[in-house]
């Protein structure tokens, strides 16, 4: 390896490491970056997808199609929690997406509101570009006091979805 690729390599890695940090301390997101046209489309089809599975209670294909470290849950644990969330929640009826924008390395997240047969939420789902197609990598519903993050974060996790303060969300 050059000398050039190395530090570029190193570069990358500290940049990385940087937007992780500041991704899980809750710290104003300037460094978020608009996305693509294309990515934008791709991810809210993906999550238009991920809603009719929710509502056809397909938690097991949700789950086989979600990117790997979204599968470190227990499988069990997803099934459980996506049953009884569909229980809760009721039929989930529509997806207002506000914005999409790069919140990580190849990490695009959709924030919006999920309006639900028995309530509205604040929703966060974040897809990563892999295997050219985006691949859930979390999911966070947010509302009347109550905070559902899937996978559950984790303080070793430097990809937990971050702590979004609802005034700097972008509009």
């Amino acid at each position: 390896m050059s000398a050039a690729a190395f530090k570029s390599t190193v570069a990358c890695a500290g940049v990385s490491i940087f937007l992780a940090a500041c991704r899980t301390s809750g710290i104003p997101r300037e460094l978020d970056l608009p996305v693509s046209r294309e990515q934008q489309t791709l991810a809210i089809d993906e999550a238009r997808k991920f809603r009719e599975g929710f509502n056809k209670g397909a938690c097991q294909a949700i789950y086989d199609e979600a990117w790997e470290p979204f599968r470190h849950q227990p499988q069990q644990d997803w099934m459980s929690q996506c049953a009884e969330l569909r229980g809760q929640l009721g039929l989930w009826r529509s997806l207002d997406v506000r914005s999409a924008i790069t919140c990580g390395p190849r990490v695009i997240c959709l924030d919006g509101t999920a309006a639900f047969e028995k309530a509205s939420y604040d929703l966060e789902l974040a897809w990563t570009f892999r295997d050219g197609r985006p691949r859930l990598f979390w999911w966070v519903l947010e509302g009347g006091g109550q905070r559902t993050q899937i996978p559950p974060a984790t303080p070793r996790n430097l990809m937990d979805p971050p702590l979004r303060p609802r005034e700097n969300k972008p509009a």
